[in-house]
């Protein structure tokens, strides 16, 4: 696997045509307030990709935004609500063709409910259910990069034995 890092945008033709795993990196925890400073994003093909952001960008990003508002493309978030919210108040783009890691387990039909939001049992819990999940679905423990979410996510289309 190489990392790439690129500054304000990713470089056309990099990526495949398939579903894309991504995550966002802000300053903070305040969408207006904390700027989007990284955005990872991954094809699953062993390659990940660093987007820096400066602190005066513009966020203009033609081929990350293409991709990122293609209906047709599935994209991959481990903590979806606030990327999303980051890309869209940062970049203009709204969401499309989304998949939430943390609703693995529930759209496999492998284990019961969902995982919760935050921290406390429920979320260790829901930790345990999403690290059995993998597991039965023959990958090692997921990942929490945006590679390691879109390898989780390709695996989800074979047809689970047992």
């Amino acid at each position: 696997m190489a990392v790439f890092f690129h500054e304000e945008d990713i470089p056309a033709g990099v990526m495949g045509d398939g579903a894309v795993a991504v995550d966002t990196e802000t300053m903070g925890l305040q969408t207006h307030r904390d700027r989007l400073c990284l955005l990872q994003i991954s094809d699953g093909e062993g390659d990940e990709h660093l987007v820096r952001f400066g602190p005066d960008s513009d966020y203009a990003a033609p081929n990350l935004r293409a991709i990122l508002a293609d209906p047709k493309r599935v994209k991959l978030y481990h903590f979806a609500r606030f990327d999303l919210a980051a890309i869209e108040h940062y970049m203009g783009v709204m969401g499309a063709g989304v998949l939430h890691e943390n609703r693995i387990a529930s759209y496999s039909n492998l284990y019961g409910s969902a995982r919760p939001e935050g921290t406390g049992p429920g979320a260790a819990r829901a930790g345990y259910f999403e690290a059995a999940a993998v597991q039965r679905l023959g990958q090692p423990r997921t990942q929490r990069s945006a590679a390691g979410l879109c390898r989780v996510r390709c695996s989800l289309s074979a047809p689970i034995e047992g």
